[in-house]
């Protein structure tokens, strides 16, 4: 047997045992409980979830048919993986919180400008126009990401079948 298939062995059988010692009977918390997350008055109901369930769908048959068949992906492949990884980093109630956390200190440093230059109005607009703001931004955010698509330059060389490795 070649090295490589030796140490690769070596390696599952650890990690086999790490999960076996280490297994805990932890409930998982139900994350998704939260209805209505990526809704905006300026789109059609469930717009965005629907554009997630394609994504999902998409990457299942890839995961299904080529990643878990550890066949080599093509490049269209390799954009439905980039893409499902790209949405599921900026569609969590996390990443919600962190944008609204944003938007009230963007909204405290414009209020406080405003008033430090003794224009009371001024910071009331600002206040308002972040309330609007807050109405979209997050459901924003996820198109921006869709439309972006960052990780998309990544190789994703652990999902190919390496052609140098002995095994």
């Amino acid at each position: 047997m070649a090295k490589s298939r030796l140490i690769g062995l070596e390696i599952m059988a650890v990690l086999s045992s790490y999960k076996l010692l280490n297994k805990k009977d932890i409930a998982p918390i139900n994350v998704a409980v939260k209805n209505n997350l990526y809704e905006t008055p300026f789109l059609p109901t469930n717009a965005i979830e629907n554009v997630l369930a394609q994504i999902e769908g998409d990457y299942g048959k890839v995961l299904d048919n080529k990643i878990k068949k550890s066949k080599r992906l093509t490049r269209k492949d390799h954009e439905k993986v980039a893409l499902y990884i790209s949405t599921l980093e900026s569609r969590t109630i996390k990443q919600q919180n962190h944008l609204r956390n944003f938007l009230n200190q963007l909204n405290e440093t414009g209020r406080a400008i405003s008033l430090g230059h003794n224009a009371p109005d001024a910071a009331d607009r600002w206040s308002k126009k972040i309330e609007m703001m807050e109405e979209i931004f997050f459901p924003e955010s996820i198109l921006v990401s869709l439309d972006v698509n960052k990780w998309q330059p990544l190789d994703f060389c652990f999902l190919r079948p390496s052609d140098t490795v002995d095994i």
